[in-house]
């Protein structure tokens, strides 16, 4: 599965990271909360370690984040990556991509 990241990554130079509620944990049964499955968060330190903090956003619908990351664009939505497509746009421009207006 690695593997798969380091080819992409190799032909990509900005990562999205999308964080949801499809996992749950905690110190004990009585602290459970929603959180993105642990794979996702690796494949984050791998991108961040791959392209540097400037060219990751992270897109978070509602979950815990490790509180030791931080420095780059941080997203956050509630149903729909759809209603943060600006600030998407925005972070890009600000990474130096040139966007196509529709």
């Amino acid at each position: 599965m690695i593997e798969k990241f380091e080819d992409h990554a190799s032909e990509s130079g900005y990562a999205f990271i999308l964080l949801t509620p499809d996992d749950i944990g905690g110190k004990d049964k009585d602290s459970l909360k929603p959180r993105a499955r642990q794979n996702v968060i690796f494949e984050m330190g791998f991108f961040i370690g791959k392209f540097g903090r400037n060219r990751i956003c992270v897109l978070n619908k509602g979950v815990e984040f490790p509180s030791d990351i931080h420095g780059f664009a941080y997203v956050e939505f509630n149903e729909s990556v759809q209603e943060c497509i600006m600030k998407i746009n925005q972070e890009l421009t600000n990474a130096g991509y040139k966007l196509k207006s529709e």
